[in-house]
C-alpha cells in the first residue's frame, strides 16, 4: 500500500478540501491518502513514515514550523512532494531560506513585514473569480499536460480561491537555481 501524508489543516469550509476529499474517495483501495494535521503533536513522525508528502492548499497552516519541517524532510530525503497552491507557496519560501541562503524569507499571510518576501498579497484577491490558466511550454506541468490541451491556445478556465502570489522577481532568482526545472 502506498501511504501519502496529506500535509494541511482539513476544514471543509473550504472549496478545495471538499474537492480533495471527493478525489481521494475514488481512489484506489490501494492508496493510503491520510489528513496530516500541522498541530498534530505526531505529524513529523507520520510524515516520515509516508510514502510522499503533499502539502494542501487551505494556508496559513495552524502551525508553520510543522508544515515546513514536512517540506524540508521530503526535500532532503528525497520522499516525494507536491505542493499545490499555499503549499507550493511554502515549499518555495523553504527552498528559498534552506538551499538559497535568504535568512529573511517569508511569506505575506504569515510575516508581512519579513525582509525578503517569496510570497505577496495579490493586488485583489480571486476568490471566486474564474481565470484562465496558462501552462507555460516547457515547464513540468506542460510536460504532466501532454497532449490534453483544453482549448487550441493551451489555457483552460479555473476558478480561483487565492490572495497571494510568488513574487515574479523571486521566481526568477529561484528558477535559475533549477527550483522550477
Amino acid at each position: 500500500m502506498t501511504f501519502v501524508a496529506m500535509v494541511g489543516d482539513r476544514n471543509l469550509a473550504y472549496e478545495s478540501h471538499r474537492a480533495i476529499e471527493a478525489t481521494v474517495a475514488l481512489l484506489s483501495t490501494d492508496v493510503d491518502m491520510r489528513w496530516v494535521g500541522t498541530d498534530d503533536p505526531n505529524s513529523q513522525r507520520t510524515v516520515e513514515s509516508a510514502d510522499a508528502v503533499w502539502a494542501l492548499p487551505g494556508t496559513p497552516y495552524v502551525n508553520d514550523d510543522a508544515a515546513y519541517a514536512a517540506i524540508t524532510h521530503a526535500r532532503t530525503t528525497g520522499q516525494p512532494f507536491l505542493g499545490t497552491c499555499g503549499g507550493f507557496q511554502y515549499a518555495m519560501v523553504e527552498y528559498a531560506r534552506t538551499v538559497a541562503g535568504w535568512k529573511g524569507a517569508g511569506h505575506a499571510e504569515t510575516d508581512p513585514d519579513a525582509k525578503d518576501l517569496v510570497v505577496d498579497r495579490l493586488a485583489c484577491s480571486l476568490f471566486g473569480e474564474s481565470r484562465t490558466v496558462t501552462t507555460v511550454p516547457g515547464t513540468k506541468l506542460a510536460l504532466l499536460r501532454g497532449h490534453v490541451v483544453p482549448t487550441a491556445n493551451g489555457r483552460s478556465p479555473r476558478r480561483g480561491c487565492a490572495s497571494t502570489h510568488p513574487r515574479p522577481h523571486r521566481i526568477g532568482r529561484l528558477s535559475a537555481m533549477s527550483y522550477f526545472r
